[in-house]
């Protein structure tokens, strides 16, 4: 029995769709409605600031083979300790001036601590719905 190769020509396929457009742009047009007013009336806007670290160190002091390793250390130290409650506080104290009254809570929930790569920068990324908190925190 021989295979036969059937050809869709474009014709079919608009012969296909063309008795149904009405019921393809009503669906369409219902997706976009739905999607448009989701993003209108339930999703926030979020911003977001952020704010650069270099940790340098004395070789000399670090026992390491390179000193690198040793900065390396240095930059999960400084992560844990950017995180913690003491220095969010600070933060929501000095952004009192600018910002208003802010909570370490606040500040905590909004900041967000990683290295960059295997370097010794420490980017901060401060997300917030308020672009003046997120731009504040990032002063601070």
């Amino acid at each position: 029995m021989k295979k036969q190769n059937e050809e869709i020509t474009i014709k079919e396929i608009l012969d296909l769709f063309i008795p149904k457009i009405w019921i393809i742009v009503l669906v369409s047009v219902i997706a976009a409605l739905l999607v448009g007013g989701y993003s209108k009336f339930f999703k926030k806007d979020t911003y977001t600031s952020y704010v650069s670290f270099i940790v340098r160190a004395d070789t000399s002091t670090i026992p390491t083979s390179g000193g690198y390793d040793g900065v390396q250390a240095l930059v999960a130290d400084y992560i844990h300790l950017l995180g913690s409650d003491k220095f969010c506080e600070d933060v929501a104290v000095a952004m009192s001036s600018t910002y208003g009254d802010v909570t370490a809570s606040q500040v905590k929930a909004a900041v967000k601590m990683q290295p960059y790569g295997e370097t010794n920068f420490i980017y901060a990324y401060v997300t917030s719905t308020s672009p003046e908190f997120a731009k504040s925190c990032a002063d601070a």
